[in-house]
């Protein structure tokens, strides 16, 4: 069963600026994650994020996508069966983990 996909507003923004054939694959990606988002360690697909770059991202995971050099970056929320999209962007520089800190704890 398929969870649910919300994304924060700022996401949006982050979707705007990738290419229009990127965007469709990040979103393709997405909706196959969102059939198992749960992290790996509990037979999902999900990469679970922790300390990067000295930001903590616990409870954060990830998708990745190196063909592109982009990160998808969501939480979980298992009571509603939500995957909330919390960033995406380029992991060089980490700035789409930067991004993710800054908006969930906003």
């Amino acid at each position: 069963m398929s969870w649910t996909v919300q994304l924060l507003p700022e996401v949006l923004k982050d979707l705007a600026v990738i290419q229009p054939n990127i965007r469709l694959a990040v979103s393709r990606k997405i909706d196959e994650v969102a059939d198992n988002p749960l992290p790996q360690r509990c037979g999902g697909f999900g990469k679970e994020l922790g300390k990067i770059a000295g930001i903590n991202l616990s409870g954060m995971c990830k998708i990745k996508f190196k063909a592109y050099g982009l990160r998808v970056v969501y939480q979980l929320d298992e009571e509603n069966k939500t995957m909330i999209i919390v960033s995406i962007g380029a992991r060089k520089s980490n700035q789409v983990y930067k991004d993710a800190y800054y908006r969930k704890h906003e």
